[in-house]
């Protein structure tokens, strides 16, 4: 099966499924009660927003992606194709990655999918293994009603899904888990916004939809994929989880023969009509403003409980879809009476005589009198299939990834979302892996140099410098390596400003603007450490230096599309130095207009 035959199976239908997810930009922090100051980055590409440029991408501009076999912008499979269409006719939404685009800083595009509210595009990364993700995203973030908000609304929205991804990411590797790899914010590369992206595993098999469409399963088959659901599941909850919510064939993956995964864990999906609870069916329709009989309970395990009877009877059926999705019935209904209803064809159907009680207890219109909880359920599930075949079930083991590039892109994971120290364990694991390796000094220094961010983000800098120098000596002995380079020295002029040593923290930030300033492309990291360089001179008195630098930096970021709150900062640094220098006429106007940027 060719690549594009496995891809096309991958969400299902034309346009698959899935939701995404999101992750928030970084916090820009105040040096100041009234100033803000610009730092480094982790991606090799310029973001629009302030935040803190600090984490050293894997790879780097100076290493192109390798060239497609087919055309690039055209897409190779049809399921690409009409997702487009989709996304074009259906949602207003005009894709800007096409087939061998590239996508960040080290990977290309090779396939798009579009669901209900998300967006997939399955990505090659091109330095590490030829390694397939599925990177995830609302497709609210590509709209253009979005990417025209100002950037800082554009941040809160952002940031609003940060409680719906950090448990996905806390969870790690599970045998029936699809692992979140890596959290990225991906340029638009016509807005110059930042497009929030969550990079899974790419299964090839496809999601447990096919399996439903293709045949009706043997009874082992449909108890087993009820087994791993609730393992899966269980392991969800122990990383503060209530409830999946949103459980169905499709965010059930097929990892091999005999292993199924959960997917698109999100604390803000309601759920999808067909495979709700009844509680879940009241938050829908409300939610899109249908008064329904009131019905109120808390959407928890229960739920995913009632879910799971309906993946177990599709799958041993065969339906293609659950009688739920077919009627609608529970708009202006009492969901409890239209569940009841329903249930009695169910249950009326040939189910084994085993397996049709375990259903119809998920399948309870009361949350109260479904199974306790997940492991009471999956408990009555080995019983079953012990009394079936005569055996207790093993759970299969999977073999976990234990390479340095799953380390380093959780520790970036961890970082992008505000948890520097987490980010710690995972960059030196990435570290010790890399270094039994030869031949990779360059992401050892990358190592090295994430390390040096964490310590200077959590004070610990002493630490920040040891490692930050360490990075910047290896980066030195690496030809191509111009921009890493410039990084640790602008990372370096952060740990000297933070710790008061303004005339370390001048020279640095001067010798990375140096060298951004033979770089083409990094115009917004030039901005940069002008902004830092006038933080320096305003904390020195220099206040005819800082006004310079600071209005040398925001002309920069007027030329920049997406860097509104940079030029509020500016705009505001420039409002304290013209305030501690007695020009309150100055200082009111330029305050006046940050307040308007921010505003």
């Amino acid at each position: 099966m060719g690549l594009f035959d496995r891809l096309g199976k991958f969400f299902g239908g034309s346009r698959g499924k899935g939701n995404g997810l999101s992750l928030p930009e970084e916090k820009g922090i105040e040096i100041s009660h009234t100033r803000k100051e610009r730092h480094a980055g982790f991606d090799e590409e310029p973001k629009g927003t302030l935040t803190r440029w600090r984490l050293e991408a894997i790879s780097g501009p100076e290493q192109a992606p390798s060239k497609p076999s087919t055309p690039s912008g055209v897409w190779p499979d049809k399921a690409s194709r009409e997702a487009e269409t989709y996304l074009k006719e259906r949602k207003g939404i005009q894709i800007p990655w096409h087939y061998g685009d590239k996508f960040g800083d080290r990977f290309k595009v090779i396939g798009l999918r579009a669901g209900g509210i998300g967006a997939v595009f399955f990505v090659e990364d091109t330095q590490f293994e030829k390694r397939l993700y599925a990177a995830k995203t609302l497709q609210h973030f590509l709209h253009k009603q979005y990417l025209e908000l100002p950037t800082h609304q554009q941040k809160n929205i952002v940031d609003a899904f940060l409680e719906e991804v950090l448990p996905w990411l806390e969870m790690g590797q599970h045998a029936n888990i699809v692992p979140v790899h890596l959290l990225k914010n991906i340029i638009h590369p016509t807005t110059r916004r930042n497009v929030p992206f969550v990079f899974s595993e790419f299964m090839e098999k496809g999601d447990l939809q096919h399996l439903v469409i293709e045949k009706e399963r043997l009874l082992e088959e449909t108890i087993i994929i009820g087994l791993q659901i609730c393992e899966g599941l269980l392991h969800a909850y122990k990383h503060g989880l209530s409830a999946h919510k949103d459980l169905k064939p499709d965010n059930i993956m097929v990892y091999k023969d005999g292993i199924y995964k959960v997917t698109d864990f999100s604390a803000g999906v309601i759920g999808t009509p067909g495979y709700m609870a009844p509680e879940q069916v009241i938050a829908f329709y409300k939610n899109h403003g249908i008064k329904i009989v009131p019905y109120d309970l808390p959407i928890d395990q229960h739920a995913d409980q009632f879910a799971i009877g309906l993946i177990m009877y599709d799958v041993f059926k065969g339906n293609p879809k659950t009688e739920w999705e077919k009627r609608k019935d529970y708009i202006g209904s009492d969901p409890k009476k239209f569940i009841k209803e329903g249930i009695r064809e169910i249950l009326s159907d040939d189910l084994p005589t085993s397996l049709k009680p375990v259903i119809a207890r998920c399948l309870e219109p009361e949350s109260k009198d479904r199974f306790h909880d997940i492991s009471e359920l999956k408990e009555e599930l080995l019983k079953v299939y012990k009394k079936e075949f005569k055996k207790e079930y093993k759970f299969n083991k999977v073999e976990i990834d234990d390479s340095p590039i799953w380390w380093f892109n959780r520790g970036v994971a961890f970082y992008n979302i505000g948890r520097y120290a987490s980010a710690e364990i995972p960059f030196k694991d990435a570290l010790n892996r890399y270094s039994s390796i030869p031949g990779t000094d360059i992401s050892q220094a990358r190592c090295l140099l994430n390390l040096g961010t964490v310590y200077s983000d959590t004070g610990q800098f002493e630490k920040a410098e040891k490692y930050l120098k360490d990075a910047l000596n290896r980066f030195s002995s690496i030809p191509g390596t111009d921009i890493s380079q410039a990084r640790c020295l602008l990372n370096l002029g952060i740990v000297y400003s933070d710790t008061g040593q303004f005339e370390k923290a001048e020279k640095y930030y001067k010798d990375a603007l140096n060298r951004y300033s033979s770089i083409p492309g990094t115009e917004i990291d030039q901005a940069g450490c002008l902004m830092n360089l006038g933080n320096v001179y305003s904390d020195t008195g220099q206040f005819e230096k800082a006004a310079k630098h600071y209005k040398d930096a925001l002309n920069r970021f007027f030329a920049i599309p997406g860097t509104d709150i940079d030029q509020a900062t500016c705009l505001l640094n420039l409002g304290t130095v013209y305030s501690d220098t007695g020009q309150f006429e100055k200082a009111e106007k330029y305050y006046k207009d940050a307040l308007n940027r921010y505003s």
